[in-house]
């Protein structure tokens, strides 16, 4: 497995950061945001419609209401995420700039040549937001509604029945290897521009079966046109408790799960990084957005800066591990 490089903070931005962290630290948090850049630019690396950017706005107002500032929700999607993640790894760590971004951003540096920021130490962890899980689906064709069926049904095809993601590197590609690793079965990947193109061919029986957010599962099996063989994460999804995991039928050590977090560039003040802290937290515990959040198929879980860094940590090294044991050829 490669190594990632990652851009060097030069020793005048590292002073420039010193400096920055003492004068701020001596500010109350509202009067230091209005000072340095007035509204909080909340970057999502994603377009309009994406689970980051509707979560982001969802809270953006309670957010405002909770800090007495401007919460702006921009759009800087490209490049799987790349733009807009560096955008906030380029960003003056004075509390004005902030990310809210999904787990897939630990995936990014065994995808991407000389990605420009290191996932882990570029950023100020702030805290967890939530947390989903992927769901197992095959289409209606498929004889098979368990997976030591399903199992059974892979091994006698002998490696010609495909599965579909949207496209090479995402996670949905990752957990179709890793199964075939674990299933000790072969089946042939079909990546695709995007998920609803997968969708589409899965629906129409162009290939047998995917991985897809289990709340996008849910609502097309409920249509009967496909059928949910069980989760990624090792224990079921609280949201749709019904749902076995992969794990629970056999699939041991299949434990996968996505979940959303709040960054600032590295080098922002305690004093700031607490305040936010307690401000999103704050919002979280609020029963209406528990309830919201449920509704797009996101279990509410929050945290401390410290519980979303080690969080982080553990993702970028199981993504390396997945990778490295599924034999995938990153092509960097």
């Amino acid at each position: 497995m490669h190594k990632k490089q990652t851009t060097a903070v030069t020793r005048r931005e590292a002073i420039a950061r010193i400096a920055w962290t003492a004068t701020a630290a001596a500010l109350p948090f509202p009067a230091l945001v209005r000072a340095n850049g007035g509204p909080v630019r909340l970057v999502i690396a994603s377009t309009p419609g994406t689970g980051p950017d509707t979560m982001s706005r969802l809270m953006q107002p309670l957010l405002q209401s909770r800090w007495d500032r401007t919460v702006i929700v921009e759009n800087k999607p490209g490049a799987g995420g790349v733009i807009g993640i560096d955008t906030v790894a380029k960003s003056a760590p004075d509390g004005g700039t902030l990310m809210l971004q999904t787990s897939t951003m630990f995936l990014l540096p065994y995808f991407y040549k000389n990605i420009p920021f290191d996932p882990v130490k570029s950023f100020q962890p702030i805290s967890q937001v939530g947390w989903s899980t992927f769901a197992l689906v095959v289409n209606d064709s498929v004889p098979a509604s368990d997976l030591p069926t399903l199992i059974r049904w892979l091994a006698a095809g002998g490696g010609k029945i495909s599965y579909a993601s949207p496209g090479n590197g995402t996670e949905n590609h990752l957990f179709g290897e890793l199964f075939k690793q674990q299933a000790g079965v072969e089946m042939m990947h079909v990546p695709y521009r995007g998920t609803a193109n997968a969708i589409q061919d899965l629906l129409g029986n162009q290939v047998a079966l995917m991985f897809l957010p289990i709340a996008t599962a849910n609502t097309h099996a409920k249509t009967g046109r496909l059928r949910i063989i069980g989760c990624t994460s090792k224990d079921r999804f609280p949201l749709l408790p019904q749902i076995p995991s992969l794990q629970e039928q056999g699939l041991a050590g299949f434990d996968f799960s996505v979940w959303y977090g709040v960054w600032g560039p590295a080098g922002m003040p305690a004093n700031i990084v607490s305040q936010y802290n307690e401000g999103i937290r704050g919002v979280l515990a609020r029963p209406d957005i528990v309830k919201q959040f449920g509704e797009q198929g996101w279990a509410v879980k929050s945290g401390s800066p410290q519980e979303l860094d080690a969080l982080g940590r553990q993702q970028y090294a199981r993504w390396g591990e997945v990778i490295e044991q599924s034999k995938i050829d990153t092509g960097v």
